[in-house]
């Protein structure tokens, strides 16, 4: 959320922290306010109002305005909540946790459709549309995640794959015997795993499509592959970092797999139909 982008912006101004530090303090003001408003409030100039929105991102003061007041508006509904605190506290109740959990889920979710790169996810796309095979590489519990995402791609009639280690071979000869009609996906907390180093360049030498899902954009995977699909982290366990990863690793998939499914609508729900019709005859 911009609220956290503010707080934890590293490379800030004098004049731009004395800004951060007081739409911070006065979220309301926003709504109402121009850059030049601001600008006075804080004894600083609109130029550097609007300096300090696309150094988080926006395009221009209009867009801050319109992504800060959209997400005030949220926060004071309660629709999310803050993962940068402890989530968890001793004296919590059934009550408390079943109502905190939710907005856990919402504010993963949102963060990480915040990092997602449009144009990255139509490029994935459509690698995964060319393709007749779609593998899945991910280590430790990444595989876990690498095999149910290969189960609902199989759903929608790709020949999907989950693999958590390198097998130099297959790799070769599958490239051989369906050429440009392969695309990987590469899990990697952290984008320096080296066995899916080792399974990216492989992969890279007989050019298979590689897309990385990473939460670490500077990493030796992220900046090498095909595509990059950034994840939303959190980093301390009192924070559920753990529960982060796994939302956000998953929901990139639920993503993937609904665009597949868009782009081949018809299809799909046509199928659909002669199954649901084929089991009600069966139970006759």
């Amino acid at each position: 959320m911009l609220i956290d982008d503010l707080k934890n912006l590293k490379n800030a101004t004098y004049q731009e922290q004395g800004i951060i530090n007081y739409l911070l303090k006065h979220p309301e003001v926003v709504q109402n306010a121009s850059a030049t408003d601001i600008a006075i409030l804080t004894y600083t100039s609109a130029s550097t109002v609007v300096r300090l929105c696309k150094k988080i991102g926006m395009a221009g003061y209009p867009d801050f305005k319109m992504r800060w007041v959209q997400e005030l508006n949220s926060l004071n509904a309660q629709i999310y909540i803050d993962t940068s605190q402890e989530l968890i506290h001793k004296d919590d109740t059934v009550s408390s946790i079943l109502d905190s959990m939710p907005k856990f889920y919402n504010k993963v979710i949102y963060e990480t459709n915040r990092l997602l790169n449009r144009g990255a996810l139509r490029k994935t796309i459509q690698f995964m549309n060319r393709a007749e095979i779609i593998n899945i590489y991910g280590s430790s519990v990444n595989y876990e995640a690498a095999k149910s995402a290969s189960y609902n791609f199989s759903t929608l009639g790709y020949t999907s794959n989950a693999f958590h280690s390198n097998n130099v071979q297959y790799i070769h000869n599958i490239s051989k015997r369906y050429p440009g009609k392969i695309t990987a996906l590469l899990i990697s907390h952290t984008g320096e795993n080296p066995e899916m180093i080792q399974v990216f360049n492989n992969l890279k030498k007989v050019s298979i499509p590689c897309v990385v899902i990473s939460g670490n954009p500077d990493s030796y995977l992220a900046t090498k592959a095909d595509v990059f699909l950034r994840l939303y982290l959190t980093e301390n366990i009192m924070s559920l970092s753990n529960i982060t990863y796994k939302i956000s690793l998953n929901y990139i998939f639920d993503i993937l797999y609904a665009l597949l499914f868009k782009d081949d609508f018809d299809f799909q729900t046509q199928n659909a139909l002669k199954n649901f019709i084929f089991s009600i005859e069966e139970t006759l």
